[in-house]
This record gives C-alpha cells, sequence and structure tokens, in this order.
C-alpha cells in the first residue's frame, strides 16, 4: 500500500457519506456482509475490502489493511468513537503480523 496518512484519513472519511459513493457512501461498505471467523469475543465480517469487527451485533471497529513492496504495510482503524488510527510501516513484520498491526492493535482496544 503506498498512501500518505492524510490521504487514508480522506478515504475512510469518505466512506462515511453519501454523495458520490452512492450505497456505499451511506456506511454500506462497513456493514458486515461475510462473516469470515470469530476471535472471542467478536465476530470478523468481510465488508466491501475491510474487516469489519462486531460484538454484540454491534460494530466496534472497522479495518483496512494492505502489504506493498519492498515491506510496505500500512493499517487504518476506524472505531465508533470517530477515532481513527493510520500506521504506516516499511519495517516488514514483529510478533507474527506486519509491524503496522502490531502498532495499531497497540494505540487503542476495540470497546
Amino acid at each position: 500500500m503506498f498512501a500518505t496518512a492524510d490521504d487514508l484519513l480522506r478515504w475512510s472519511r469518505a466512506l462515511e457519506v453519501a454523495g458520490p459513493l452512492g450505497a456505499a457512501g451511506d456506511g454500506a461498505i462497513a456493514r458486515p456482509q461475510v462473516l469470515v471467523r470469530q476471535e472471542s469475543p467478536f465476530d470478523i465480517s468481510y465488508g466491501y475490502g475491510v474487516r469489519v469487527y462486531t460484538h454484540g451485533g454491534k460494530v466496534v471497529e472497522v479495518m483496512h489493511s494492505g502489504s506493498g513492496d519492498d515491506d510496505h504495510t500500512g493499517v487504518v482503524r476506524c472505531l465508533p468513537s470517530g477515532l481513527t488510527i493510520i500506521v504506516l510501516s516499511n519495517a516488514g513484520h514483529h510478533a507474527g503480523t506486519t509491524w503496522s498491526s502490531f502498532v495499531a492493535r497497540l494505540l487503542a482496544t476495540r470497546d
């Protein structure tokens, strides 16, 4: 994934509003579409290119991650509080995941 944090923040905000994106901009992109797995206590679903974490039927996080050449990775985590966490890395992997995922997970918990 090659992008700037500003670009990814604009992308994540654009997905929340109606307009040129049609139904995707009306929040549809962040609705669970297909259940992928359960990581207690969360259900993890696919939602049009993003991972959607739910707990008790409530969306608790929408996450998009990507990897590119040369160990470039990025994570965008959107929480219901309005907090958006963006981590970009070119450091490869750590603790069984990418550095961007590892750091993004440390910055905020899912409620």
